[in-house]
């Protein structure tokens, strides 16, 4: 079946399918691309974001509860003024930050930890606010209760709680590039495969097309075109290439020529039949005209001895008058023969030539189809471009995500330096507490308030070295998911590269493939063009043949005028032997007189 659809349908289909398949790859790697700019996405506007708020909710958390233990142990109310405005500072940006990552919750996991950590931290508020009016009003001890107490199991209750919502947001982080690497793996490889297929499946159908052509037309368009020429200039002593196989419009080509040999060699012997038969009726008519002057010196000289001779001369006439009209009768009838041939000829000469105008339509037809195939190829490479700007695009924010986060990995950086510089006051503030606590030893009893006071301060120093090395680990861990986070960066940055590559390869195999149009088209065209000389040359050869064709029906009215000639020619020699006769018996002189004048009314009625 598919050797029977026409060279245009073969293109249509061919480049059709090439064309649905380029574009599925293209649809495919714009898919892919999505998933891994979902993937982007969601890291740079929802879990990096959601980290960065949680490191300042942590380190503001930690203040407030910093200079709330200060103002605690302040007694100066000038230096409790100013521990209240930087306790109402960190309390604003506190919630400043709490409400930025409230936006930011993606999950009900998320949002339940996220809501426990909001009622401790209301709890914790409510208990602070009594812990600073007991200290506003110099009530050190009931607050610093509250403070070792309620105030720090809420403080680590909400601490814990924002450890675990580190933890899902790192989690989060991790499923997104993830899910980045599984779309660029399987995107790669869907690409990868499409790009080879098309390339193959483009090569075999070039490969496929140039076949079947050469096999419709059974030798290179230029031979043909050759061929075809010197045919039309009336050359038919050609010398053709061998060829095995069906040879397509190259074997009947040769088979034209052959027949054409044919019927102008039968031609050529008919005519030359009928010159010879024509050159006998003429010399029969010199012989029966030479008879009749014999019968007219006859007539002159004596009767009977002109009888006798003209006896003999009759009977010859007769004789070859019948031979003659017999040979005349076989040239007419190998001239109709002739004829009859010429004609089915001439009818073959225009199936071949109405079969090469099909050919030269379908080859024209598939010159229009391999030019719409070319522009739906060079569509695509300008869709493969689109896509390579839009992969541009997302390497671009990449760039943009790898640099916040760089930032960002400094500024949990800083935080951890910040945490070591509070710890080693913290272990400068115990070693303080000690020294105060031992020179108030020294001093007995007058000391021993004092001492109260530097044991207090020791214990604080021990809960703020055991909170800060809480709050280092939480922003240890915030660190390394940010250091992750950032690898995840760079390998997302490497995925969105090797897919910019992949998809300038595609392009590169469409631009391949638009190539190969191009040469199909060339060759196409040079179909087309050797198919309309192959037209002209039949059409030449056609008239050729309805020269001879006339030529012969000419040929055929001269035998019959002939065999007409010669029918008269015996009838005249049968007359004339019929006067002999009676110029034998004696007594047809008379009768003889009567018939001869007769006769030569008869010629020139003729």
């Amino acid at each position: 079946m598919p050797s029977q659809l026409r060279l245009s349908t073969k293109l249509i289909m061919a480049f059709g399918l090439l064309i649905i398949i380029q574009i599925a790859g293209n649809c495919i790697s714009l898919v892919m691309l999505g998933k891994i700019d979902t993937s982007v996405t969601d890291l740079e506007s929802n879990w990096l974001p959601s980290i960065d708020a949680i490191a300042v909710m942590d380190r503001q958390f930690q203040t407030f509860r910093r200079n709330e233990l200060i103002h605690v142990l302040s007694t100066d109310d000038a230096a409790m003024k100013n521990y209240d405005e930087r306790l109402a500072k960190s309390f604003t940006d506190l919630n400043k930050a709490t409400n930025t990552y409230e936006k930011l919750i993606s999950s009900p996991e998320e949002r339940q930890t996220f809501q426990r950590f909001q009622n401790n931290i209301d709890k914790y508020m409510v208990v602070s606010k009594n812990v600073l009016n007991l200290s506003r009003t110099n009530q050190k001890d009931e607050a610093k209760k509250l403070v070792q107490e309620e105030s720090r199991t809420l403080f680590y209750a909400a601490s814990e709680e924002l450890a675990k919502l580190v933890l899902i947001n790192k989690k989060g982080g991790d499923d997104s590039a993830t899910q980045g690497r599984t779309a660029y793996q399987n995107g790669k490889t869907i690409v990868l495969s499409i790009l080879i297929a098309a390339t193959l499946l483009g090569v075999t159908v070039c490969l496929i097309i140039i076949r079947g052509v050469n096999k419709q037309l059974g030798e290179d368009p230029g031979y043909l075109h050759d061929i075809a020429s010197r045919i039309a200039a009336g050359e038919m002593d050609l010398r053709f290439k061998e060829h095995t196989g069906e040879g397509g419009v190259f074997a009947v080509l040769k088979l034209m020529v052959a027949n054409l040999k044919q019927k102008i060699a039968e031609a050529n012997a008919t005519s030359a039949q009928a010159d010879a038969e024509a050159q006998k009726a003429r010399d029969a008519t010199l012989e029966a005209q030479a008879a009749k002057t014999e019968a007219e010196n006859a007539k002159a000289q004596g009767m009977l001895q002109a009888a006798d001779r003209l006896s003999s001369v009759v009977h010859v006439v007769s004789s070859a008058s019948e031979q003659l009209s017999a040979q005349i009768e076989q040239s007419t009838q190998g001239a109709e023969h002739q004829s009859q041939r010429l004609s089915e000829t001439a009818t073959a000469m225009e199936e071949m030539n109405a079969t090469v105008l099909e050919v030269a339509r379908n080859a024209s037809q598939a010159t229009d189809t391999a030019e719409k195939a070319k522009d739906k190829a060079q569509e695509g490479a300008e869709i493969v471009n689109k896509v390579v700007g839009g992969i541009g695009q997302v390497q671009s924010q990449s760039l943009e995500l790898k640099s916040d986060m760089t930032v960002l990995g400094k500024q949990a950086e800083d935080i951890g330096q910040i945490m070591n510089v509070i710890s080693d006051i913290a272990d400068q503030t115990n070693l303080l507490a000690l020294n105060a606590a031992i020179e108030a030893a020294r001093a007995g009893e007058a000391g021993r308030g004092f001492a109260v006071v530097a044991d207090e301060v020791r214990k604080l120093a021990e809960k703020t070295m055991t909170a800060t090395k809480e709050v280092g680990d939480a922003i240890q861990q915030i660190q390394h998911g940010t250091r992750k986070n950032i690898d995840n960066v760079d390998r997302t940055f490497k995925t969105i590269e090797d897919a910019t590559a992949m998809a300038k390869a595609s392009g590169e195999a469409l631009s391949e493939i638009v190539r190969f149009v191009d040469l199909s088209t060339d060759q196409v065209r040079a179909i087309a063009t050797a198919s309309e000389e192959q037209s002209s040359a039949s059409e030449e050869i056609n008239r050729s043949v309805e020269e001879v064709n006339r030529i012969a029906a000419e040929t055929m009215d001269a035998l019959r005028q002939s065999a007409q000639a010669v029918s008269e020619l015996a009838q005249q020699a049968q007359e004339l032997g019929t006067m002999v006769q009676e110029m034998q018996d004696g007594g047809g002189t008379g009768s003889a007189r009567a018939a001869l004048p007769a006769s030569r009314t008869r010629r020139a009625l003729r």
